[in-house]
């Protein structure tokens, strides 16, 4: 036993000896342990170690872990931005869609850096989830610059895509980003006449009228409009035409020639609203007086007594459809008319008398339409 101590002593006697006898070394400078730069711009030490910890979450192997961590990234806002690339990253590579959801939330509060996130936005207008792609779209918007395949992916979008606010979305994108405007103009005619959604029509026909400034694109479009079949369409297209003034009276003259009876009614209500009224467009109105549609006649005999003085010389066309109308709607819409030129100081004695005759018409309407009429004109 003895001996064995002895041994193990003259052992550690050794040891000490040799590291006495060894050279020490000097301590040189400590290696740098911390968060990686990137993640850390214009942050404190605390801010910039919370940053890396989420970044490292978002590639952790649970999709609740990899959640809640772009979800902590949403709430710090622009504390998160120098994490940016790691959430276009997580957004292009993520395979659970409610991960990507809660990434491309965060990306959004966040917001998208001008020089790398148009590409990955472009790419998420096709992802599953119809969120995702509208929060793609809303970022688009808010860079209002975007490139070429960008611009083409929104395109795309407007015209394929199944959810209603996405396509409305890409409409607006559009325009801010100052999208090339004649491949744009074509997408919005294709959405403007064939898109089910009367929201992105009413988008689309808003778009046309900032693209297209000089509204030499969009005139055939707004006939086409003009004539379909979609009341809200129609009504859309005579707003934009009516602003137009005395610039739209061409289309509006074909417009009172069509064979579809409510085109020709919608254009002949676009032609009353014509301010200041343009005397081009009366021989438009006189002719719609005579049509063989009775609605179309009715919309005619009402806009003469909407354009006042411009339409004194066909007063004579007016008096004879309250005379000689076959359906009460016309003369009563005619005698109405007559009444706000007669308050004009514009009625002859000859309409004075078709007044007076229609005030004991069959029909109580036209009576009361006419009585209503002498008595503007007789105060």
């Amino acid at each position: 036993m003895k001996t064995m101590l002895s041994i193990i002593c003259v052992g550690l006697l050794l040891a000490d000896v040799a590291s006495a006898r060894a050279p020490r070394r000097r301590p040189g400078p400590r290696p740098k342990v911390g968060p990686r730069p990137s993640y850390c711009a214009g942050l404190d030490r605390v801010q910039c170690l919370i940053n890396v910890r989420l970044v490292h979450q978002l590639q952790n192997g649970q999709p609740d872990v990899r959640q809640r961590a772009a979800e902590t990234l949403e709430r710090r806002g622009p504390g998160a931005r120098p994490t940016l690339a790691a959430l276009e990253h997580a957004l292009r590579h993520e395979r659970e869609a409610h991960v990507r959801l809660a990434v491309a939330r965060a990306l959004s509060a966040v917001g998208p850096a001008p020089n790398s996130s148009p590409l990955v936005l472009t790419g998420a207008l096709s992802d599953p989830e119809p969120q995702i792609r509208l929060l793609a779209c809303e970022m688009l918007k808010v860079l209002r610059t975007a490139g070429r395949m960008a611009e083409n992916a929104l395109r795309t979008t407007l015209l394929r895509d199944s959810n209603e606010q996405v396509r409305t979305c890409a409409i607006v994108a559009l325009n801010l980003v100052g999208a090339a405007p004649r491949p744009s103009i074509e997408a919005l005619e294709k959405a403007l006449l064939n898109d089910r959604s009367s929201r992105v029509k009413t988008a689309a026909m808003e778009a046309l009228e900032k693209f297209d400034r000089s509204v030499t694109t969009s005139m055939p479009i707004l006939e086409k409009a003009l004539c379909r079949k979609d009341p809200e369409l129609r009504q859309a297209a005579v707003a934009f035409l009516v602003k137009l003034g005395a610039r739209a009276v061409p289309v509006l003259s074909r417009g009172v020639k069509h064979t579809n009876s409510q085109c020709r009614e919608a254009a002949v209500q676009a032609l009353a609203r014509l301010k200041p009224f343009p005397s081009p467009a009366l021989p438009s109105l006189r002719l719609s007086l005579a049509d063989k549609d009775p609605h179309v006649r009715r919309a005619a005999a009402a806009a003469i007594g909407m354009v006042g003085r411009p339409a004194a010389p066909i007063m004579g066309h007016l008096r004879d459809l309250l005379l000689e109308d076959k359906e009460p709607m016309v003369r009563a819409a005619a005698a109405t008319s007559l009444g706000q030129l007669g308050q004009l100081g514009r009625l002859g004695g000859g309409a004075l008398q078709a007044l007076k005759k229609a005030a004991i018409d069959s029909d109580p309407a036209v009576r009361d339409a006419a009585s209503k009429a002498l008595d503007q004109v007789l105060r």
